[in-house]
């Protein structure tokens, strides 16, 4: 904001010399909006790619100025993911950042999304998963401060009329008869912390909720196995089992 004196310097060829005036010129932004945009991942390992979208996305984000000064920097964003045959739900973040100081704080929010959009990965290879109906809805705030970022996503699997896991043809896990009469319903948490600004060095927890979850987890855990790895196209990201406490 201010007048366009303020925002753009006049032309001058010469090199800033340390210490002088056109050295120290900052450009403030009151105000940045991104509209229309559109962000696509697309995961070429499978024999059929996945393919994600996030389309529109909608960015509003400020006050700022470049070079940062370490301000808190608000921001809004609101985007619409699509995945696999169409299957889409909106996603929704807010809260501000201060990148020079590496702190942050926001919260997102997942809206109902068919697991259908990751069909791909589940028939993949000997193992086969069918989710039918089944929806992930996803709630999470994810914190920084000094760098050092800690975050909890809570999750949510409804809609489970049915779904079953099978290897090779051999059902391992069938939601119905797992579930008996109580809801079929799975819930849990994800926790990370780790460095900001070094993803490849967060540690990432996979915390049980509901009893489903944790018959469905117990095997795992009494066996010692504490650690689980998924497969995102060429990374495999480690995720930790953590029992779940009363």
């Amino acid at each position: 904001n201010g007048p366009p004196s303020a925002l753009v310097a006049p032309a001058d060829t010469r090199p800033a010399m340390p210490g002088s005036s056109s050295a120290r010129r900052r450009l403030s932004v009151g105000t940045l909006e991104v509209t229309e945009g559109a962000i696509e991942f697309v995961d070429h390992t499978l024999p059929e790619p996945l393919r994600l979208a996030l389309v529109p996305v909608s960015v509003v984000a400020g006050p700022m100025t470049v070079p940062f000064t370490g301000q808190q920097v608000s921001v809004v964003a609101t985007a619409r993911l699509i995945g696999h045959q169409g299957h889409a739900a909106d996603l929704y973040c807010s809260g501000w950042i201060d990148p020079p100081e590496g702190d942050l704080d926001v919260a997102c929010k997942l809206e109902p999304l068919r697991l259908a959009a990751f069909e791909p990965y589940y028939h993949h290879g000997p193992l086969q998963v069918r989710v039918y109906d089944a929806t992930l809805s996803a709630a999470g705030r994810f914190t920084a401060d000094a760098n050092i970022l800690e975050g909890h996503v809570g999750l949510e699997i409804g809609h489970l009329s049915e779904a079953d896991l099978s290897v090779l043809g051999h059902t391992l896990v069938d939601i119905k008869r797992l579930a008996g009469s109580s809801e079929r319903v799975l819930t849990g948490a994800l926790q990370l912390e780790g460095p900001l600004d070094q993803p490849r060095q967060w540690q990432i927890t996979l915390v049980p909720g509901n009893e489903i979850v944790q018959r469905l987890l117990r095997p795992l855990l009494n066996r010692g196995a504490g650690m689980i790895r998924v497969k995102v196209g060429d990374q495999v990201i480690p995720i930790n089992l953590l029992p779940a406490t009363e």
